[in-house]
């Protein structure tokens, strides 16, 4: 009789594990939810890095935008430039982000304060500066020249 009691206290305790461990981020209920085992897999397999770029398409099923998960960790993935586009130029207004952990004492030696792991006015100001990457203002025909103008440079090297 303990023991069965003992198995439905443990039973319960996994479940309700399970069932907070699962839980989609508030905000994001409407995103779908991805496996991201096909890509750790490919990661473990030490493919080369087209090949896992390839997984993560084709895991995708079509989504730009969809929720993965790590460990204990839910990961937003974006498929699509222009999400990051509108991230970056139509939230001028908004508050920036605030990050709940204090990730610079982990990897801020190896990347420093940037974007990604700055705060309040740093953050805007650093966003300020990366909003010509998305602009329309640079011509498709000037990337284009200046890339082929790159690759003839790098093959005198070779």
């Amino acid at each position: 009789m303990y023991a069965l009691i003992t198995f439905i206290i443990i039973f319960a305790l996994i479940a309700y594990f399970i069932y907070v461990r699962n839980k989609i981020p508030k905000g994001l209920e409407g995103i779908p939810f991805i496996s991201m085992l096909p890509t750790i897999l490919a990661l473990l397999q030490q493919k080369h890095h087209d090949e896992i770029q390839d997984t993560i398409a084709e895991s995708s099923r079509g989504y730009d935008l969809y929720l993965s998960r790590f460990i204990n960790r839910t990961a937003l993935t974006i498929n699509n430039p222009l999400y990051l586009k509108n991230f970056f130029t139509k939230i001028e207004n908004d508050d920036p982000p605030k990050l709940n952990m204090d990730y610079r004492k982990i990897v801020g030696e190896f990347f420093g304060d940037g974007l990604i792991f700055s705060n309040g006015d740093k953050w805007r100001t650093f966003r300020k500066l990366a909003n010509p990457a998305f602009n329309k203002a640079l011509s498709p025909d000037i990337v284009g020249k200046i890339t082929f103008e790159l690759f003839n440079f790098m093959q005198q090297d070779l």
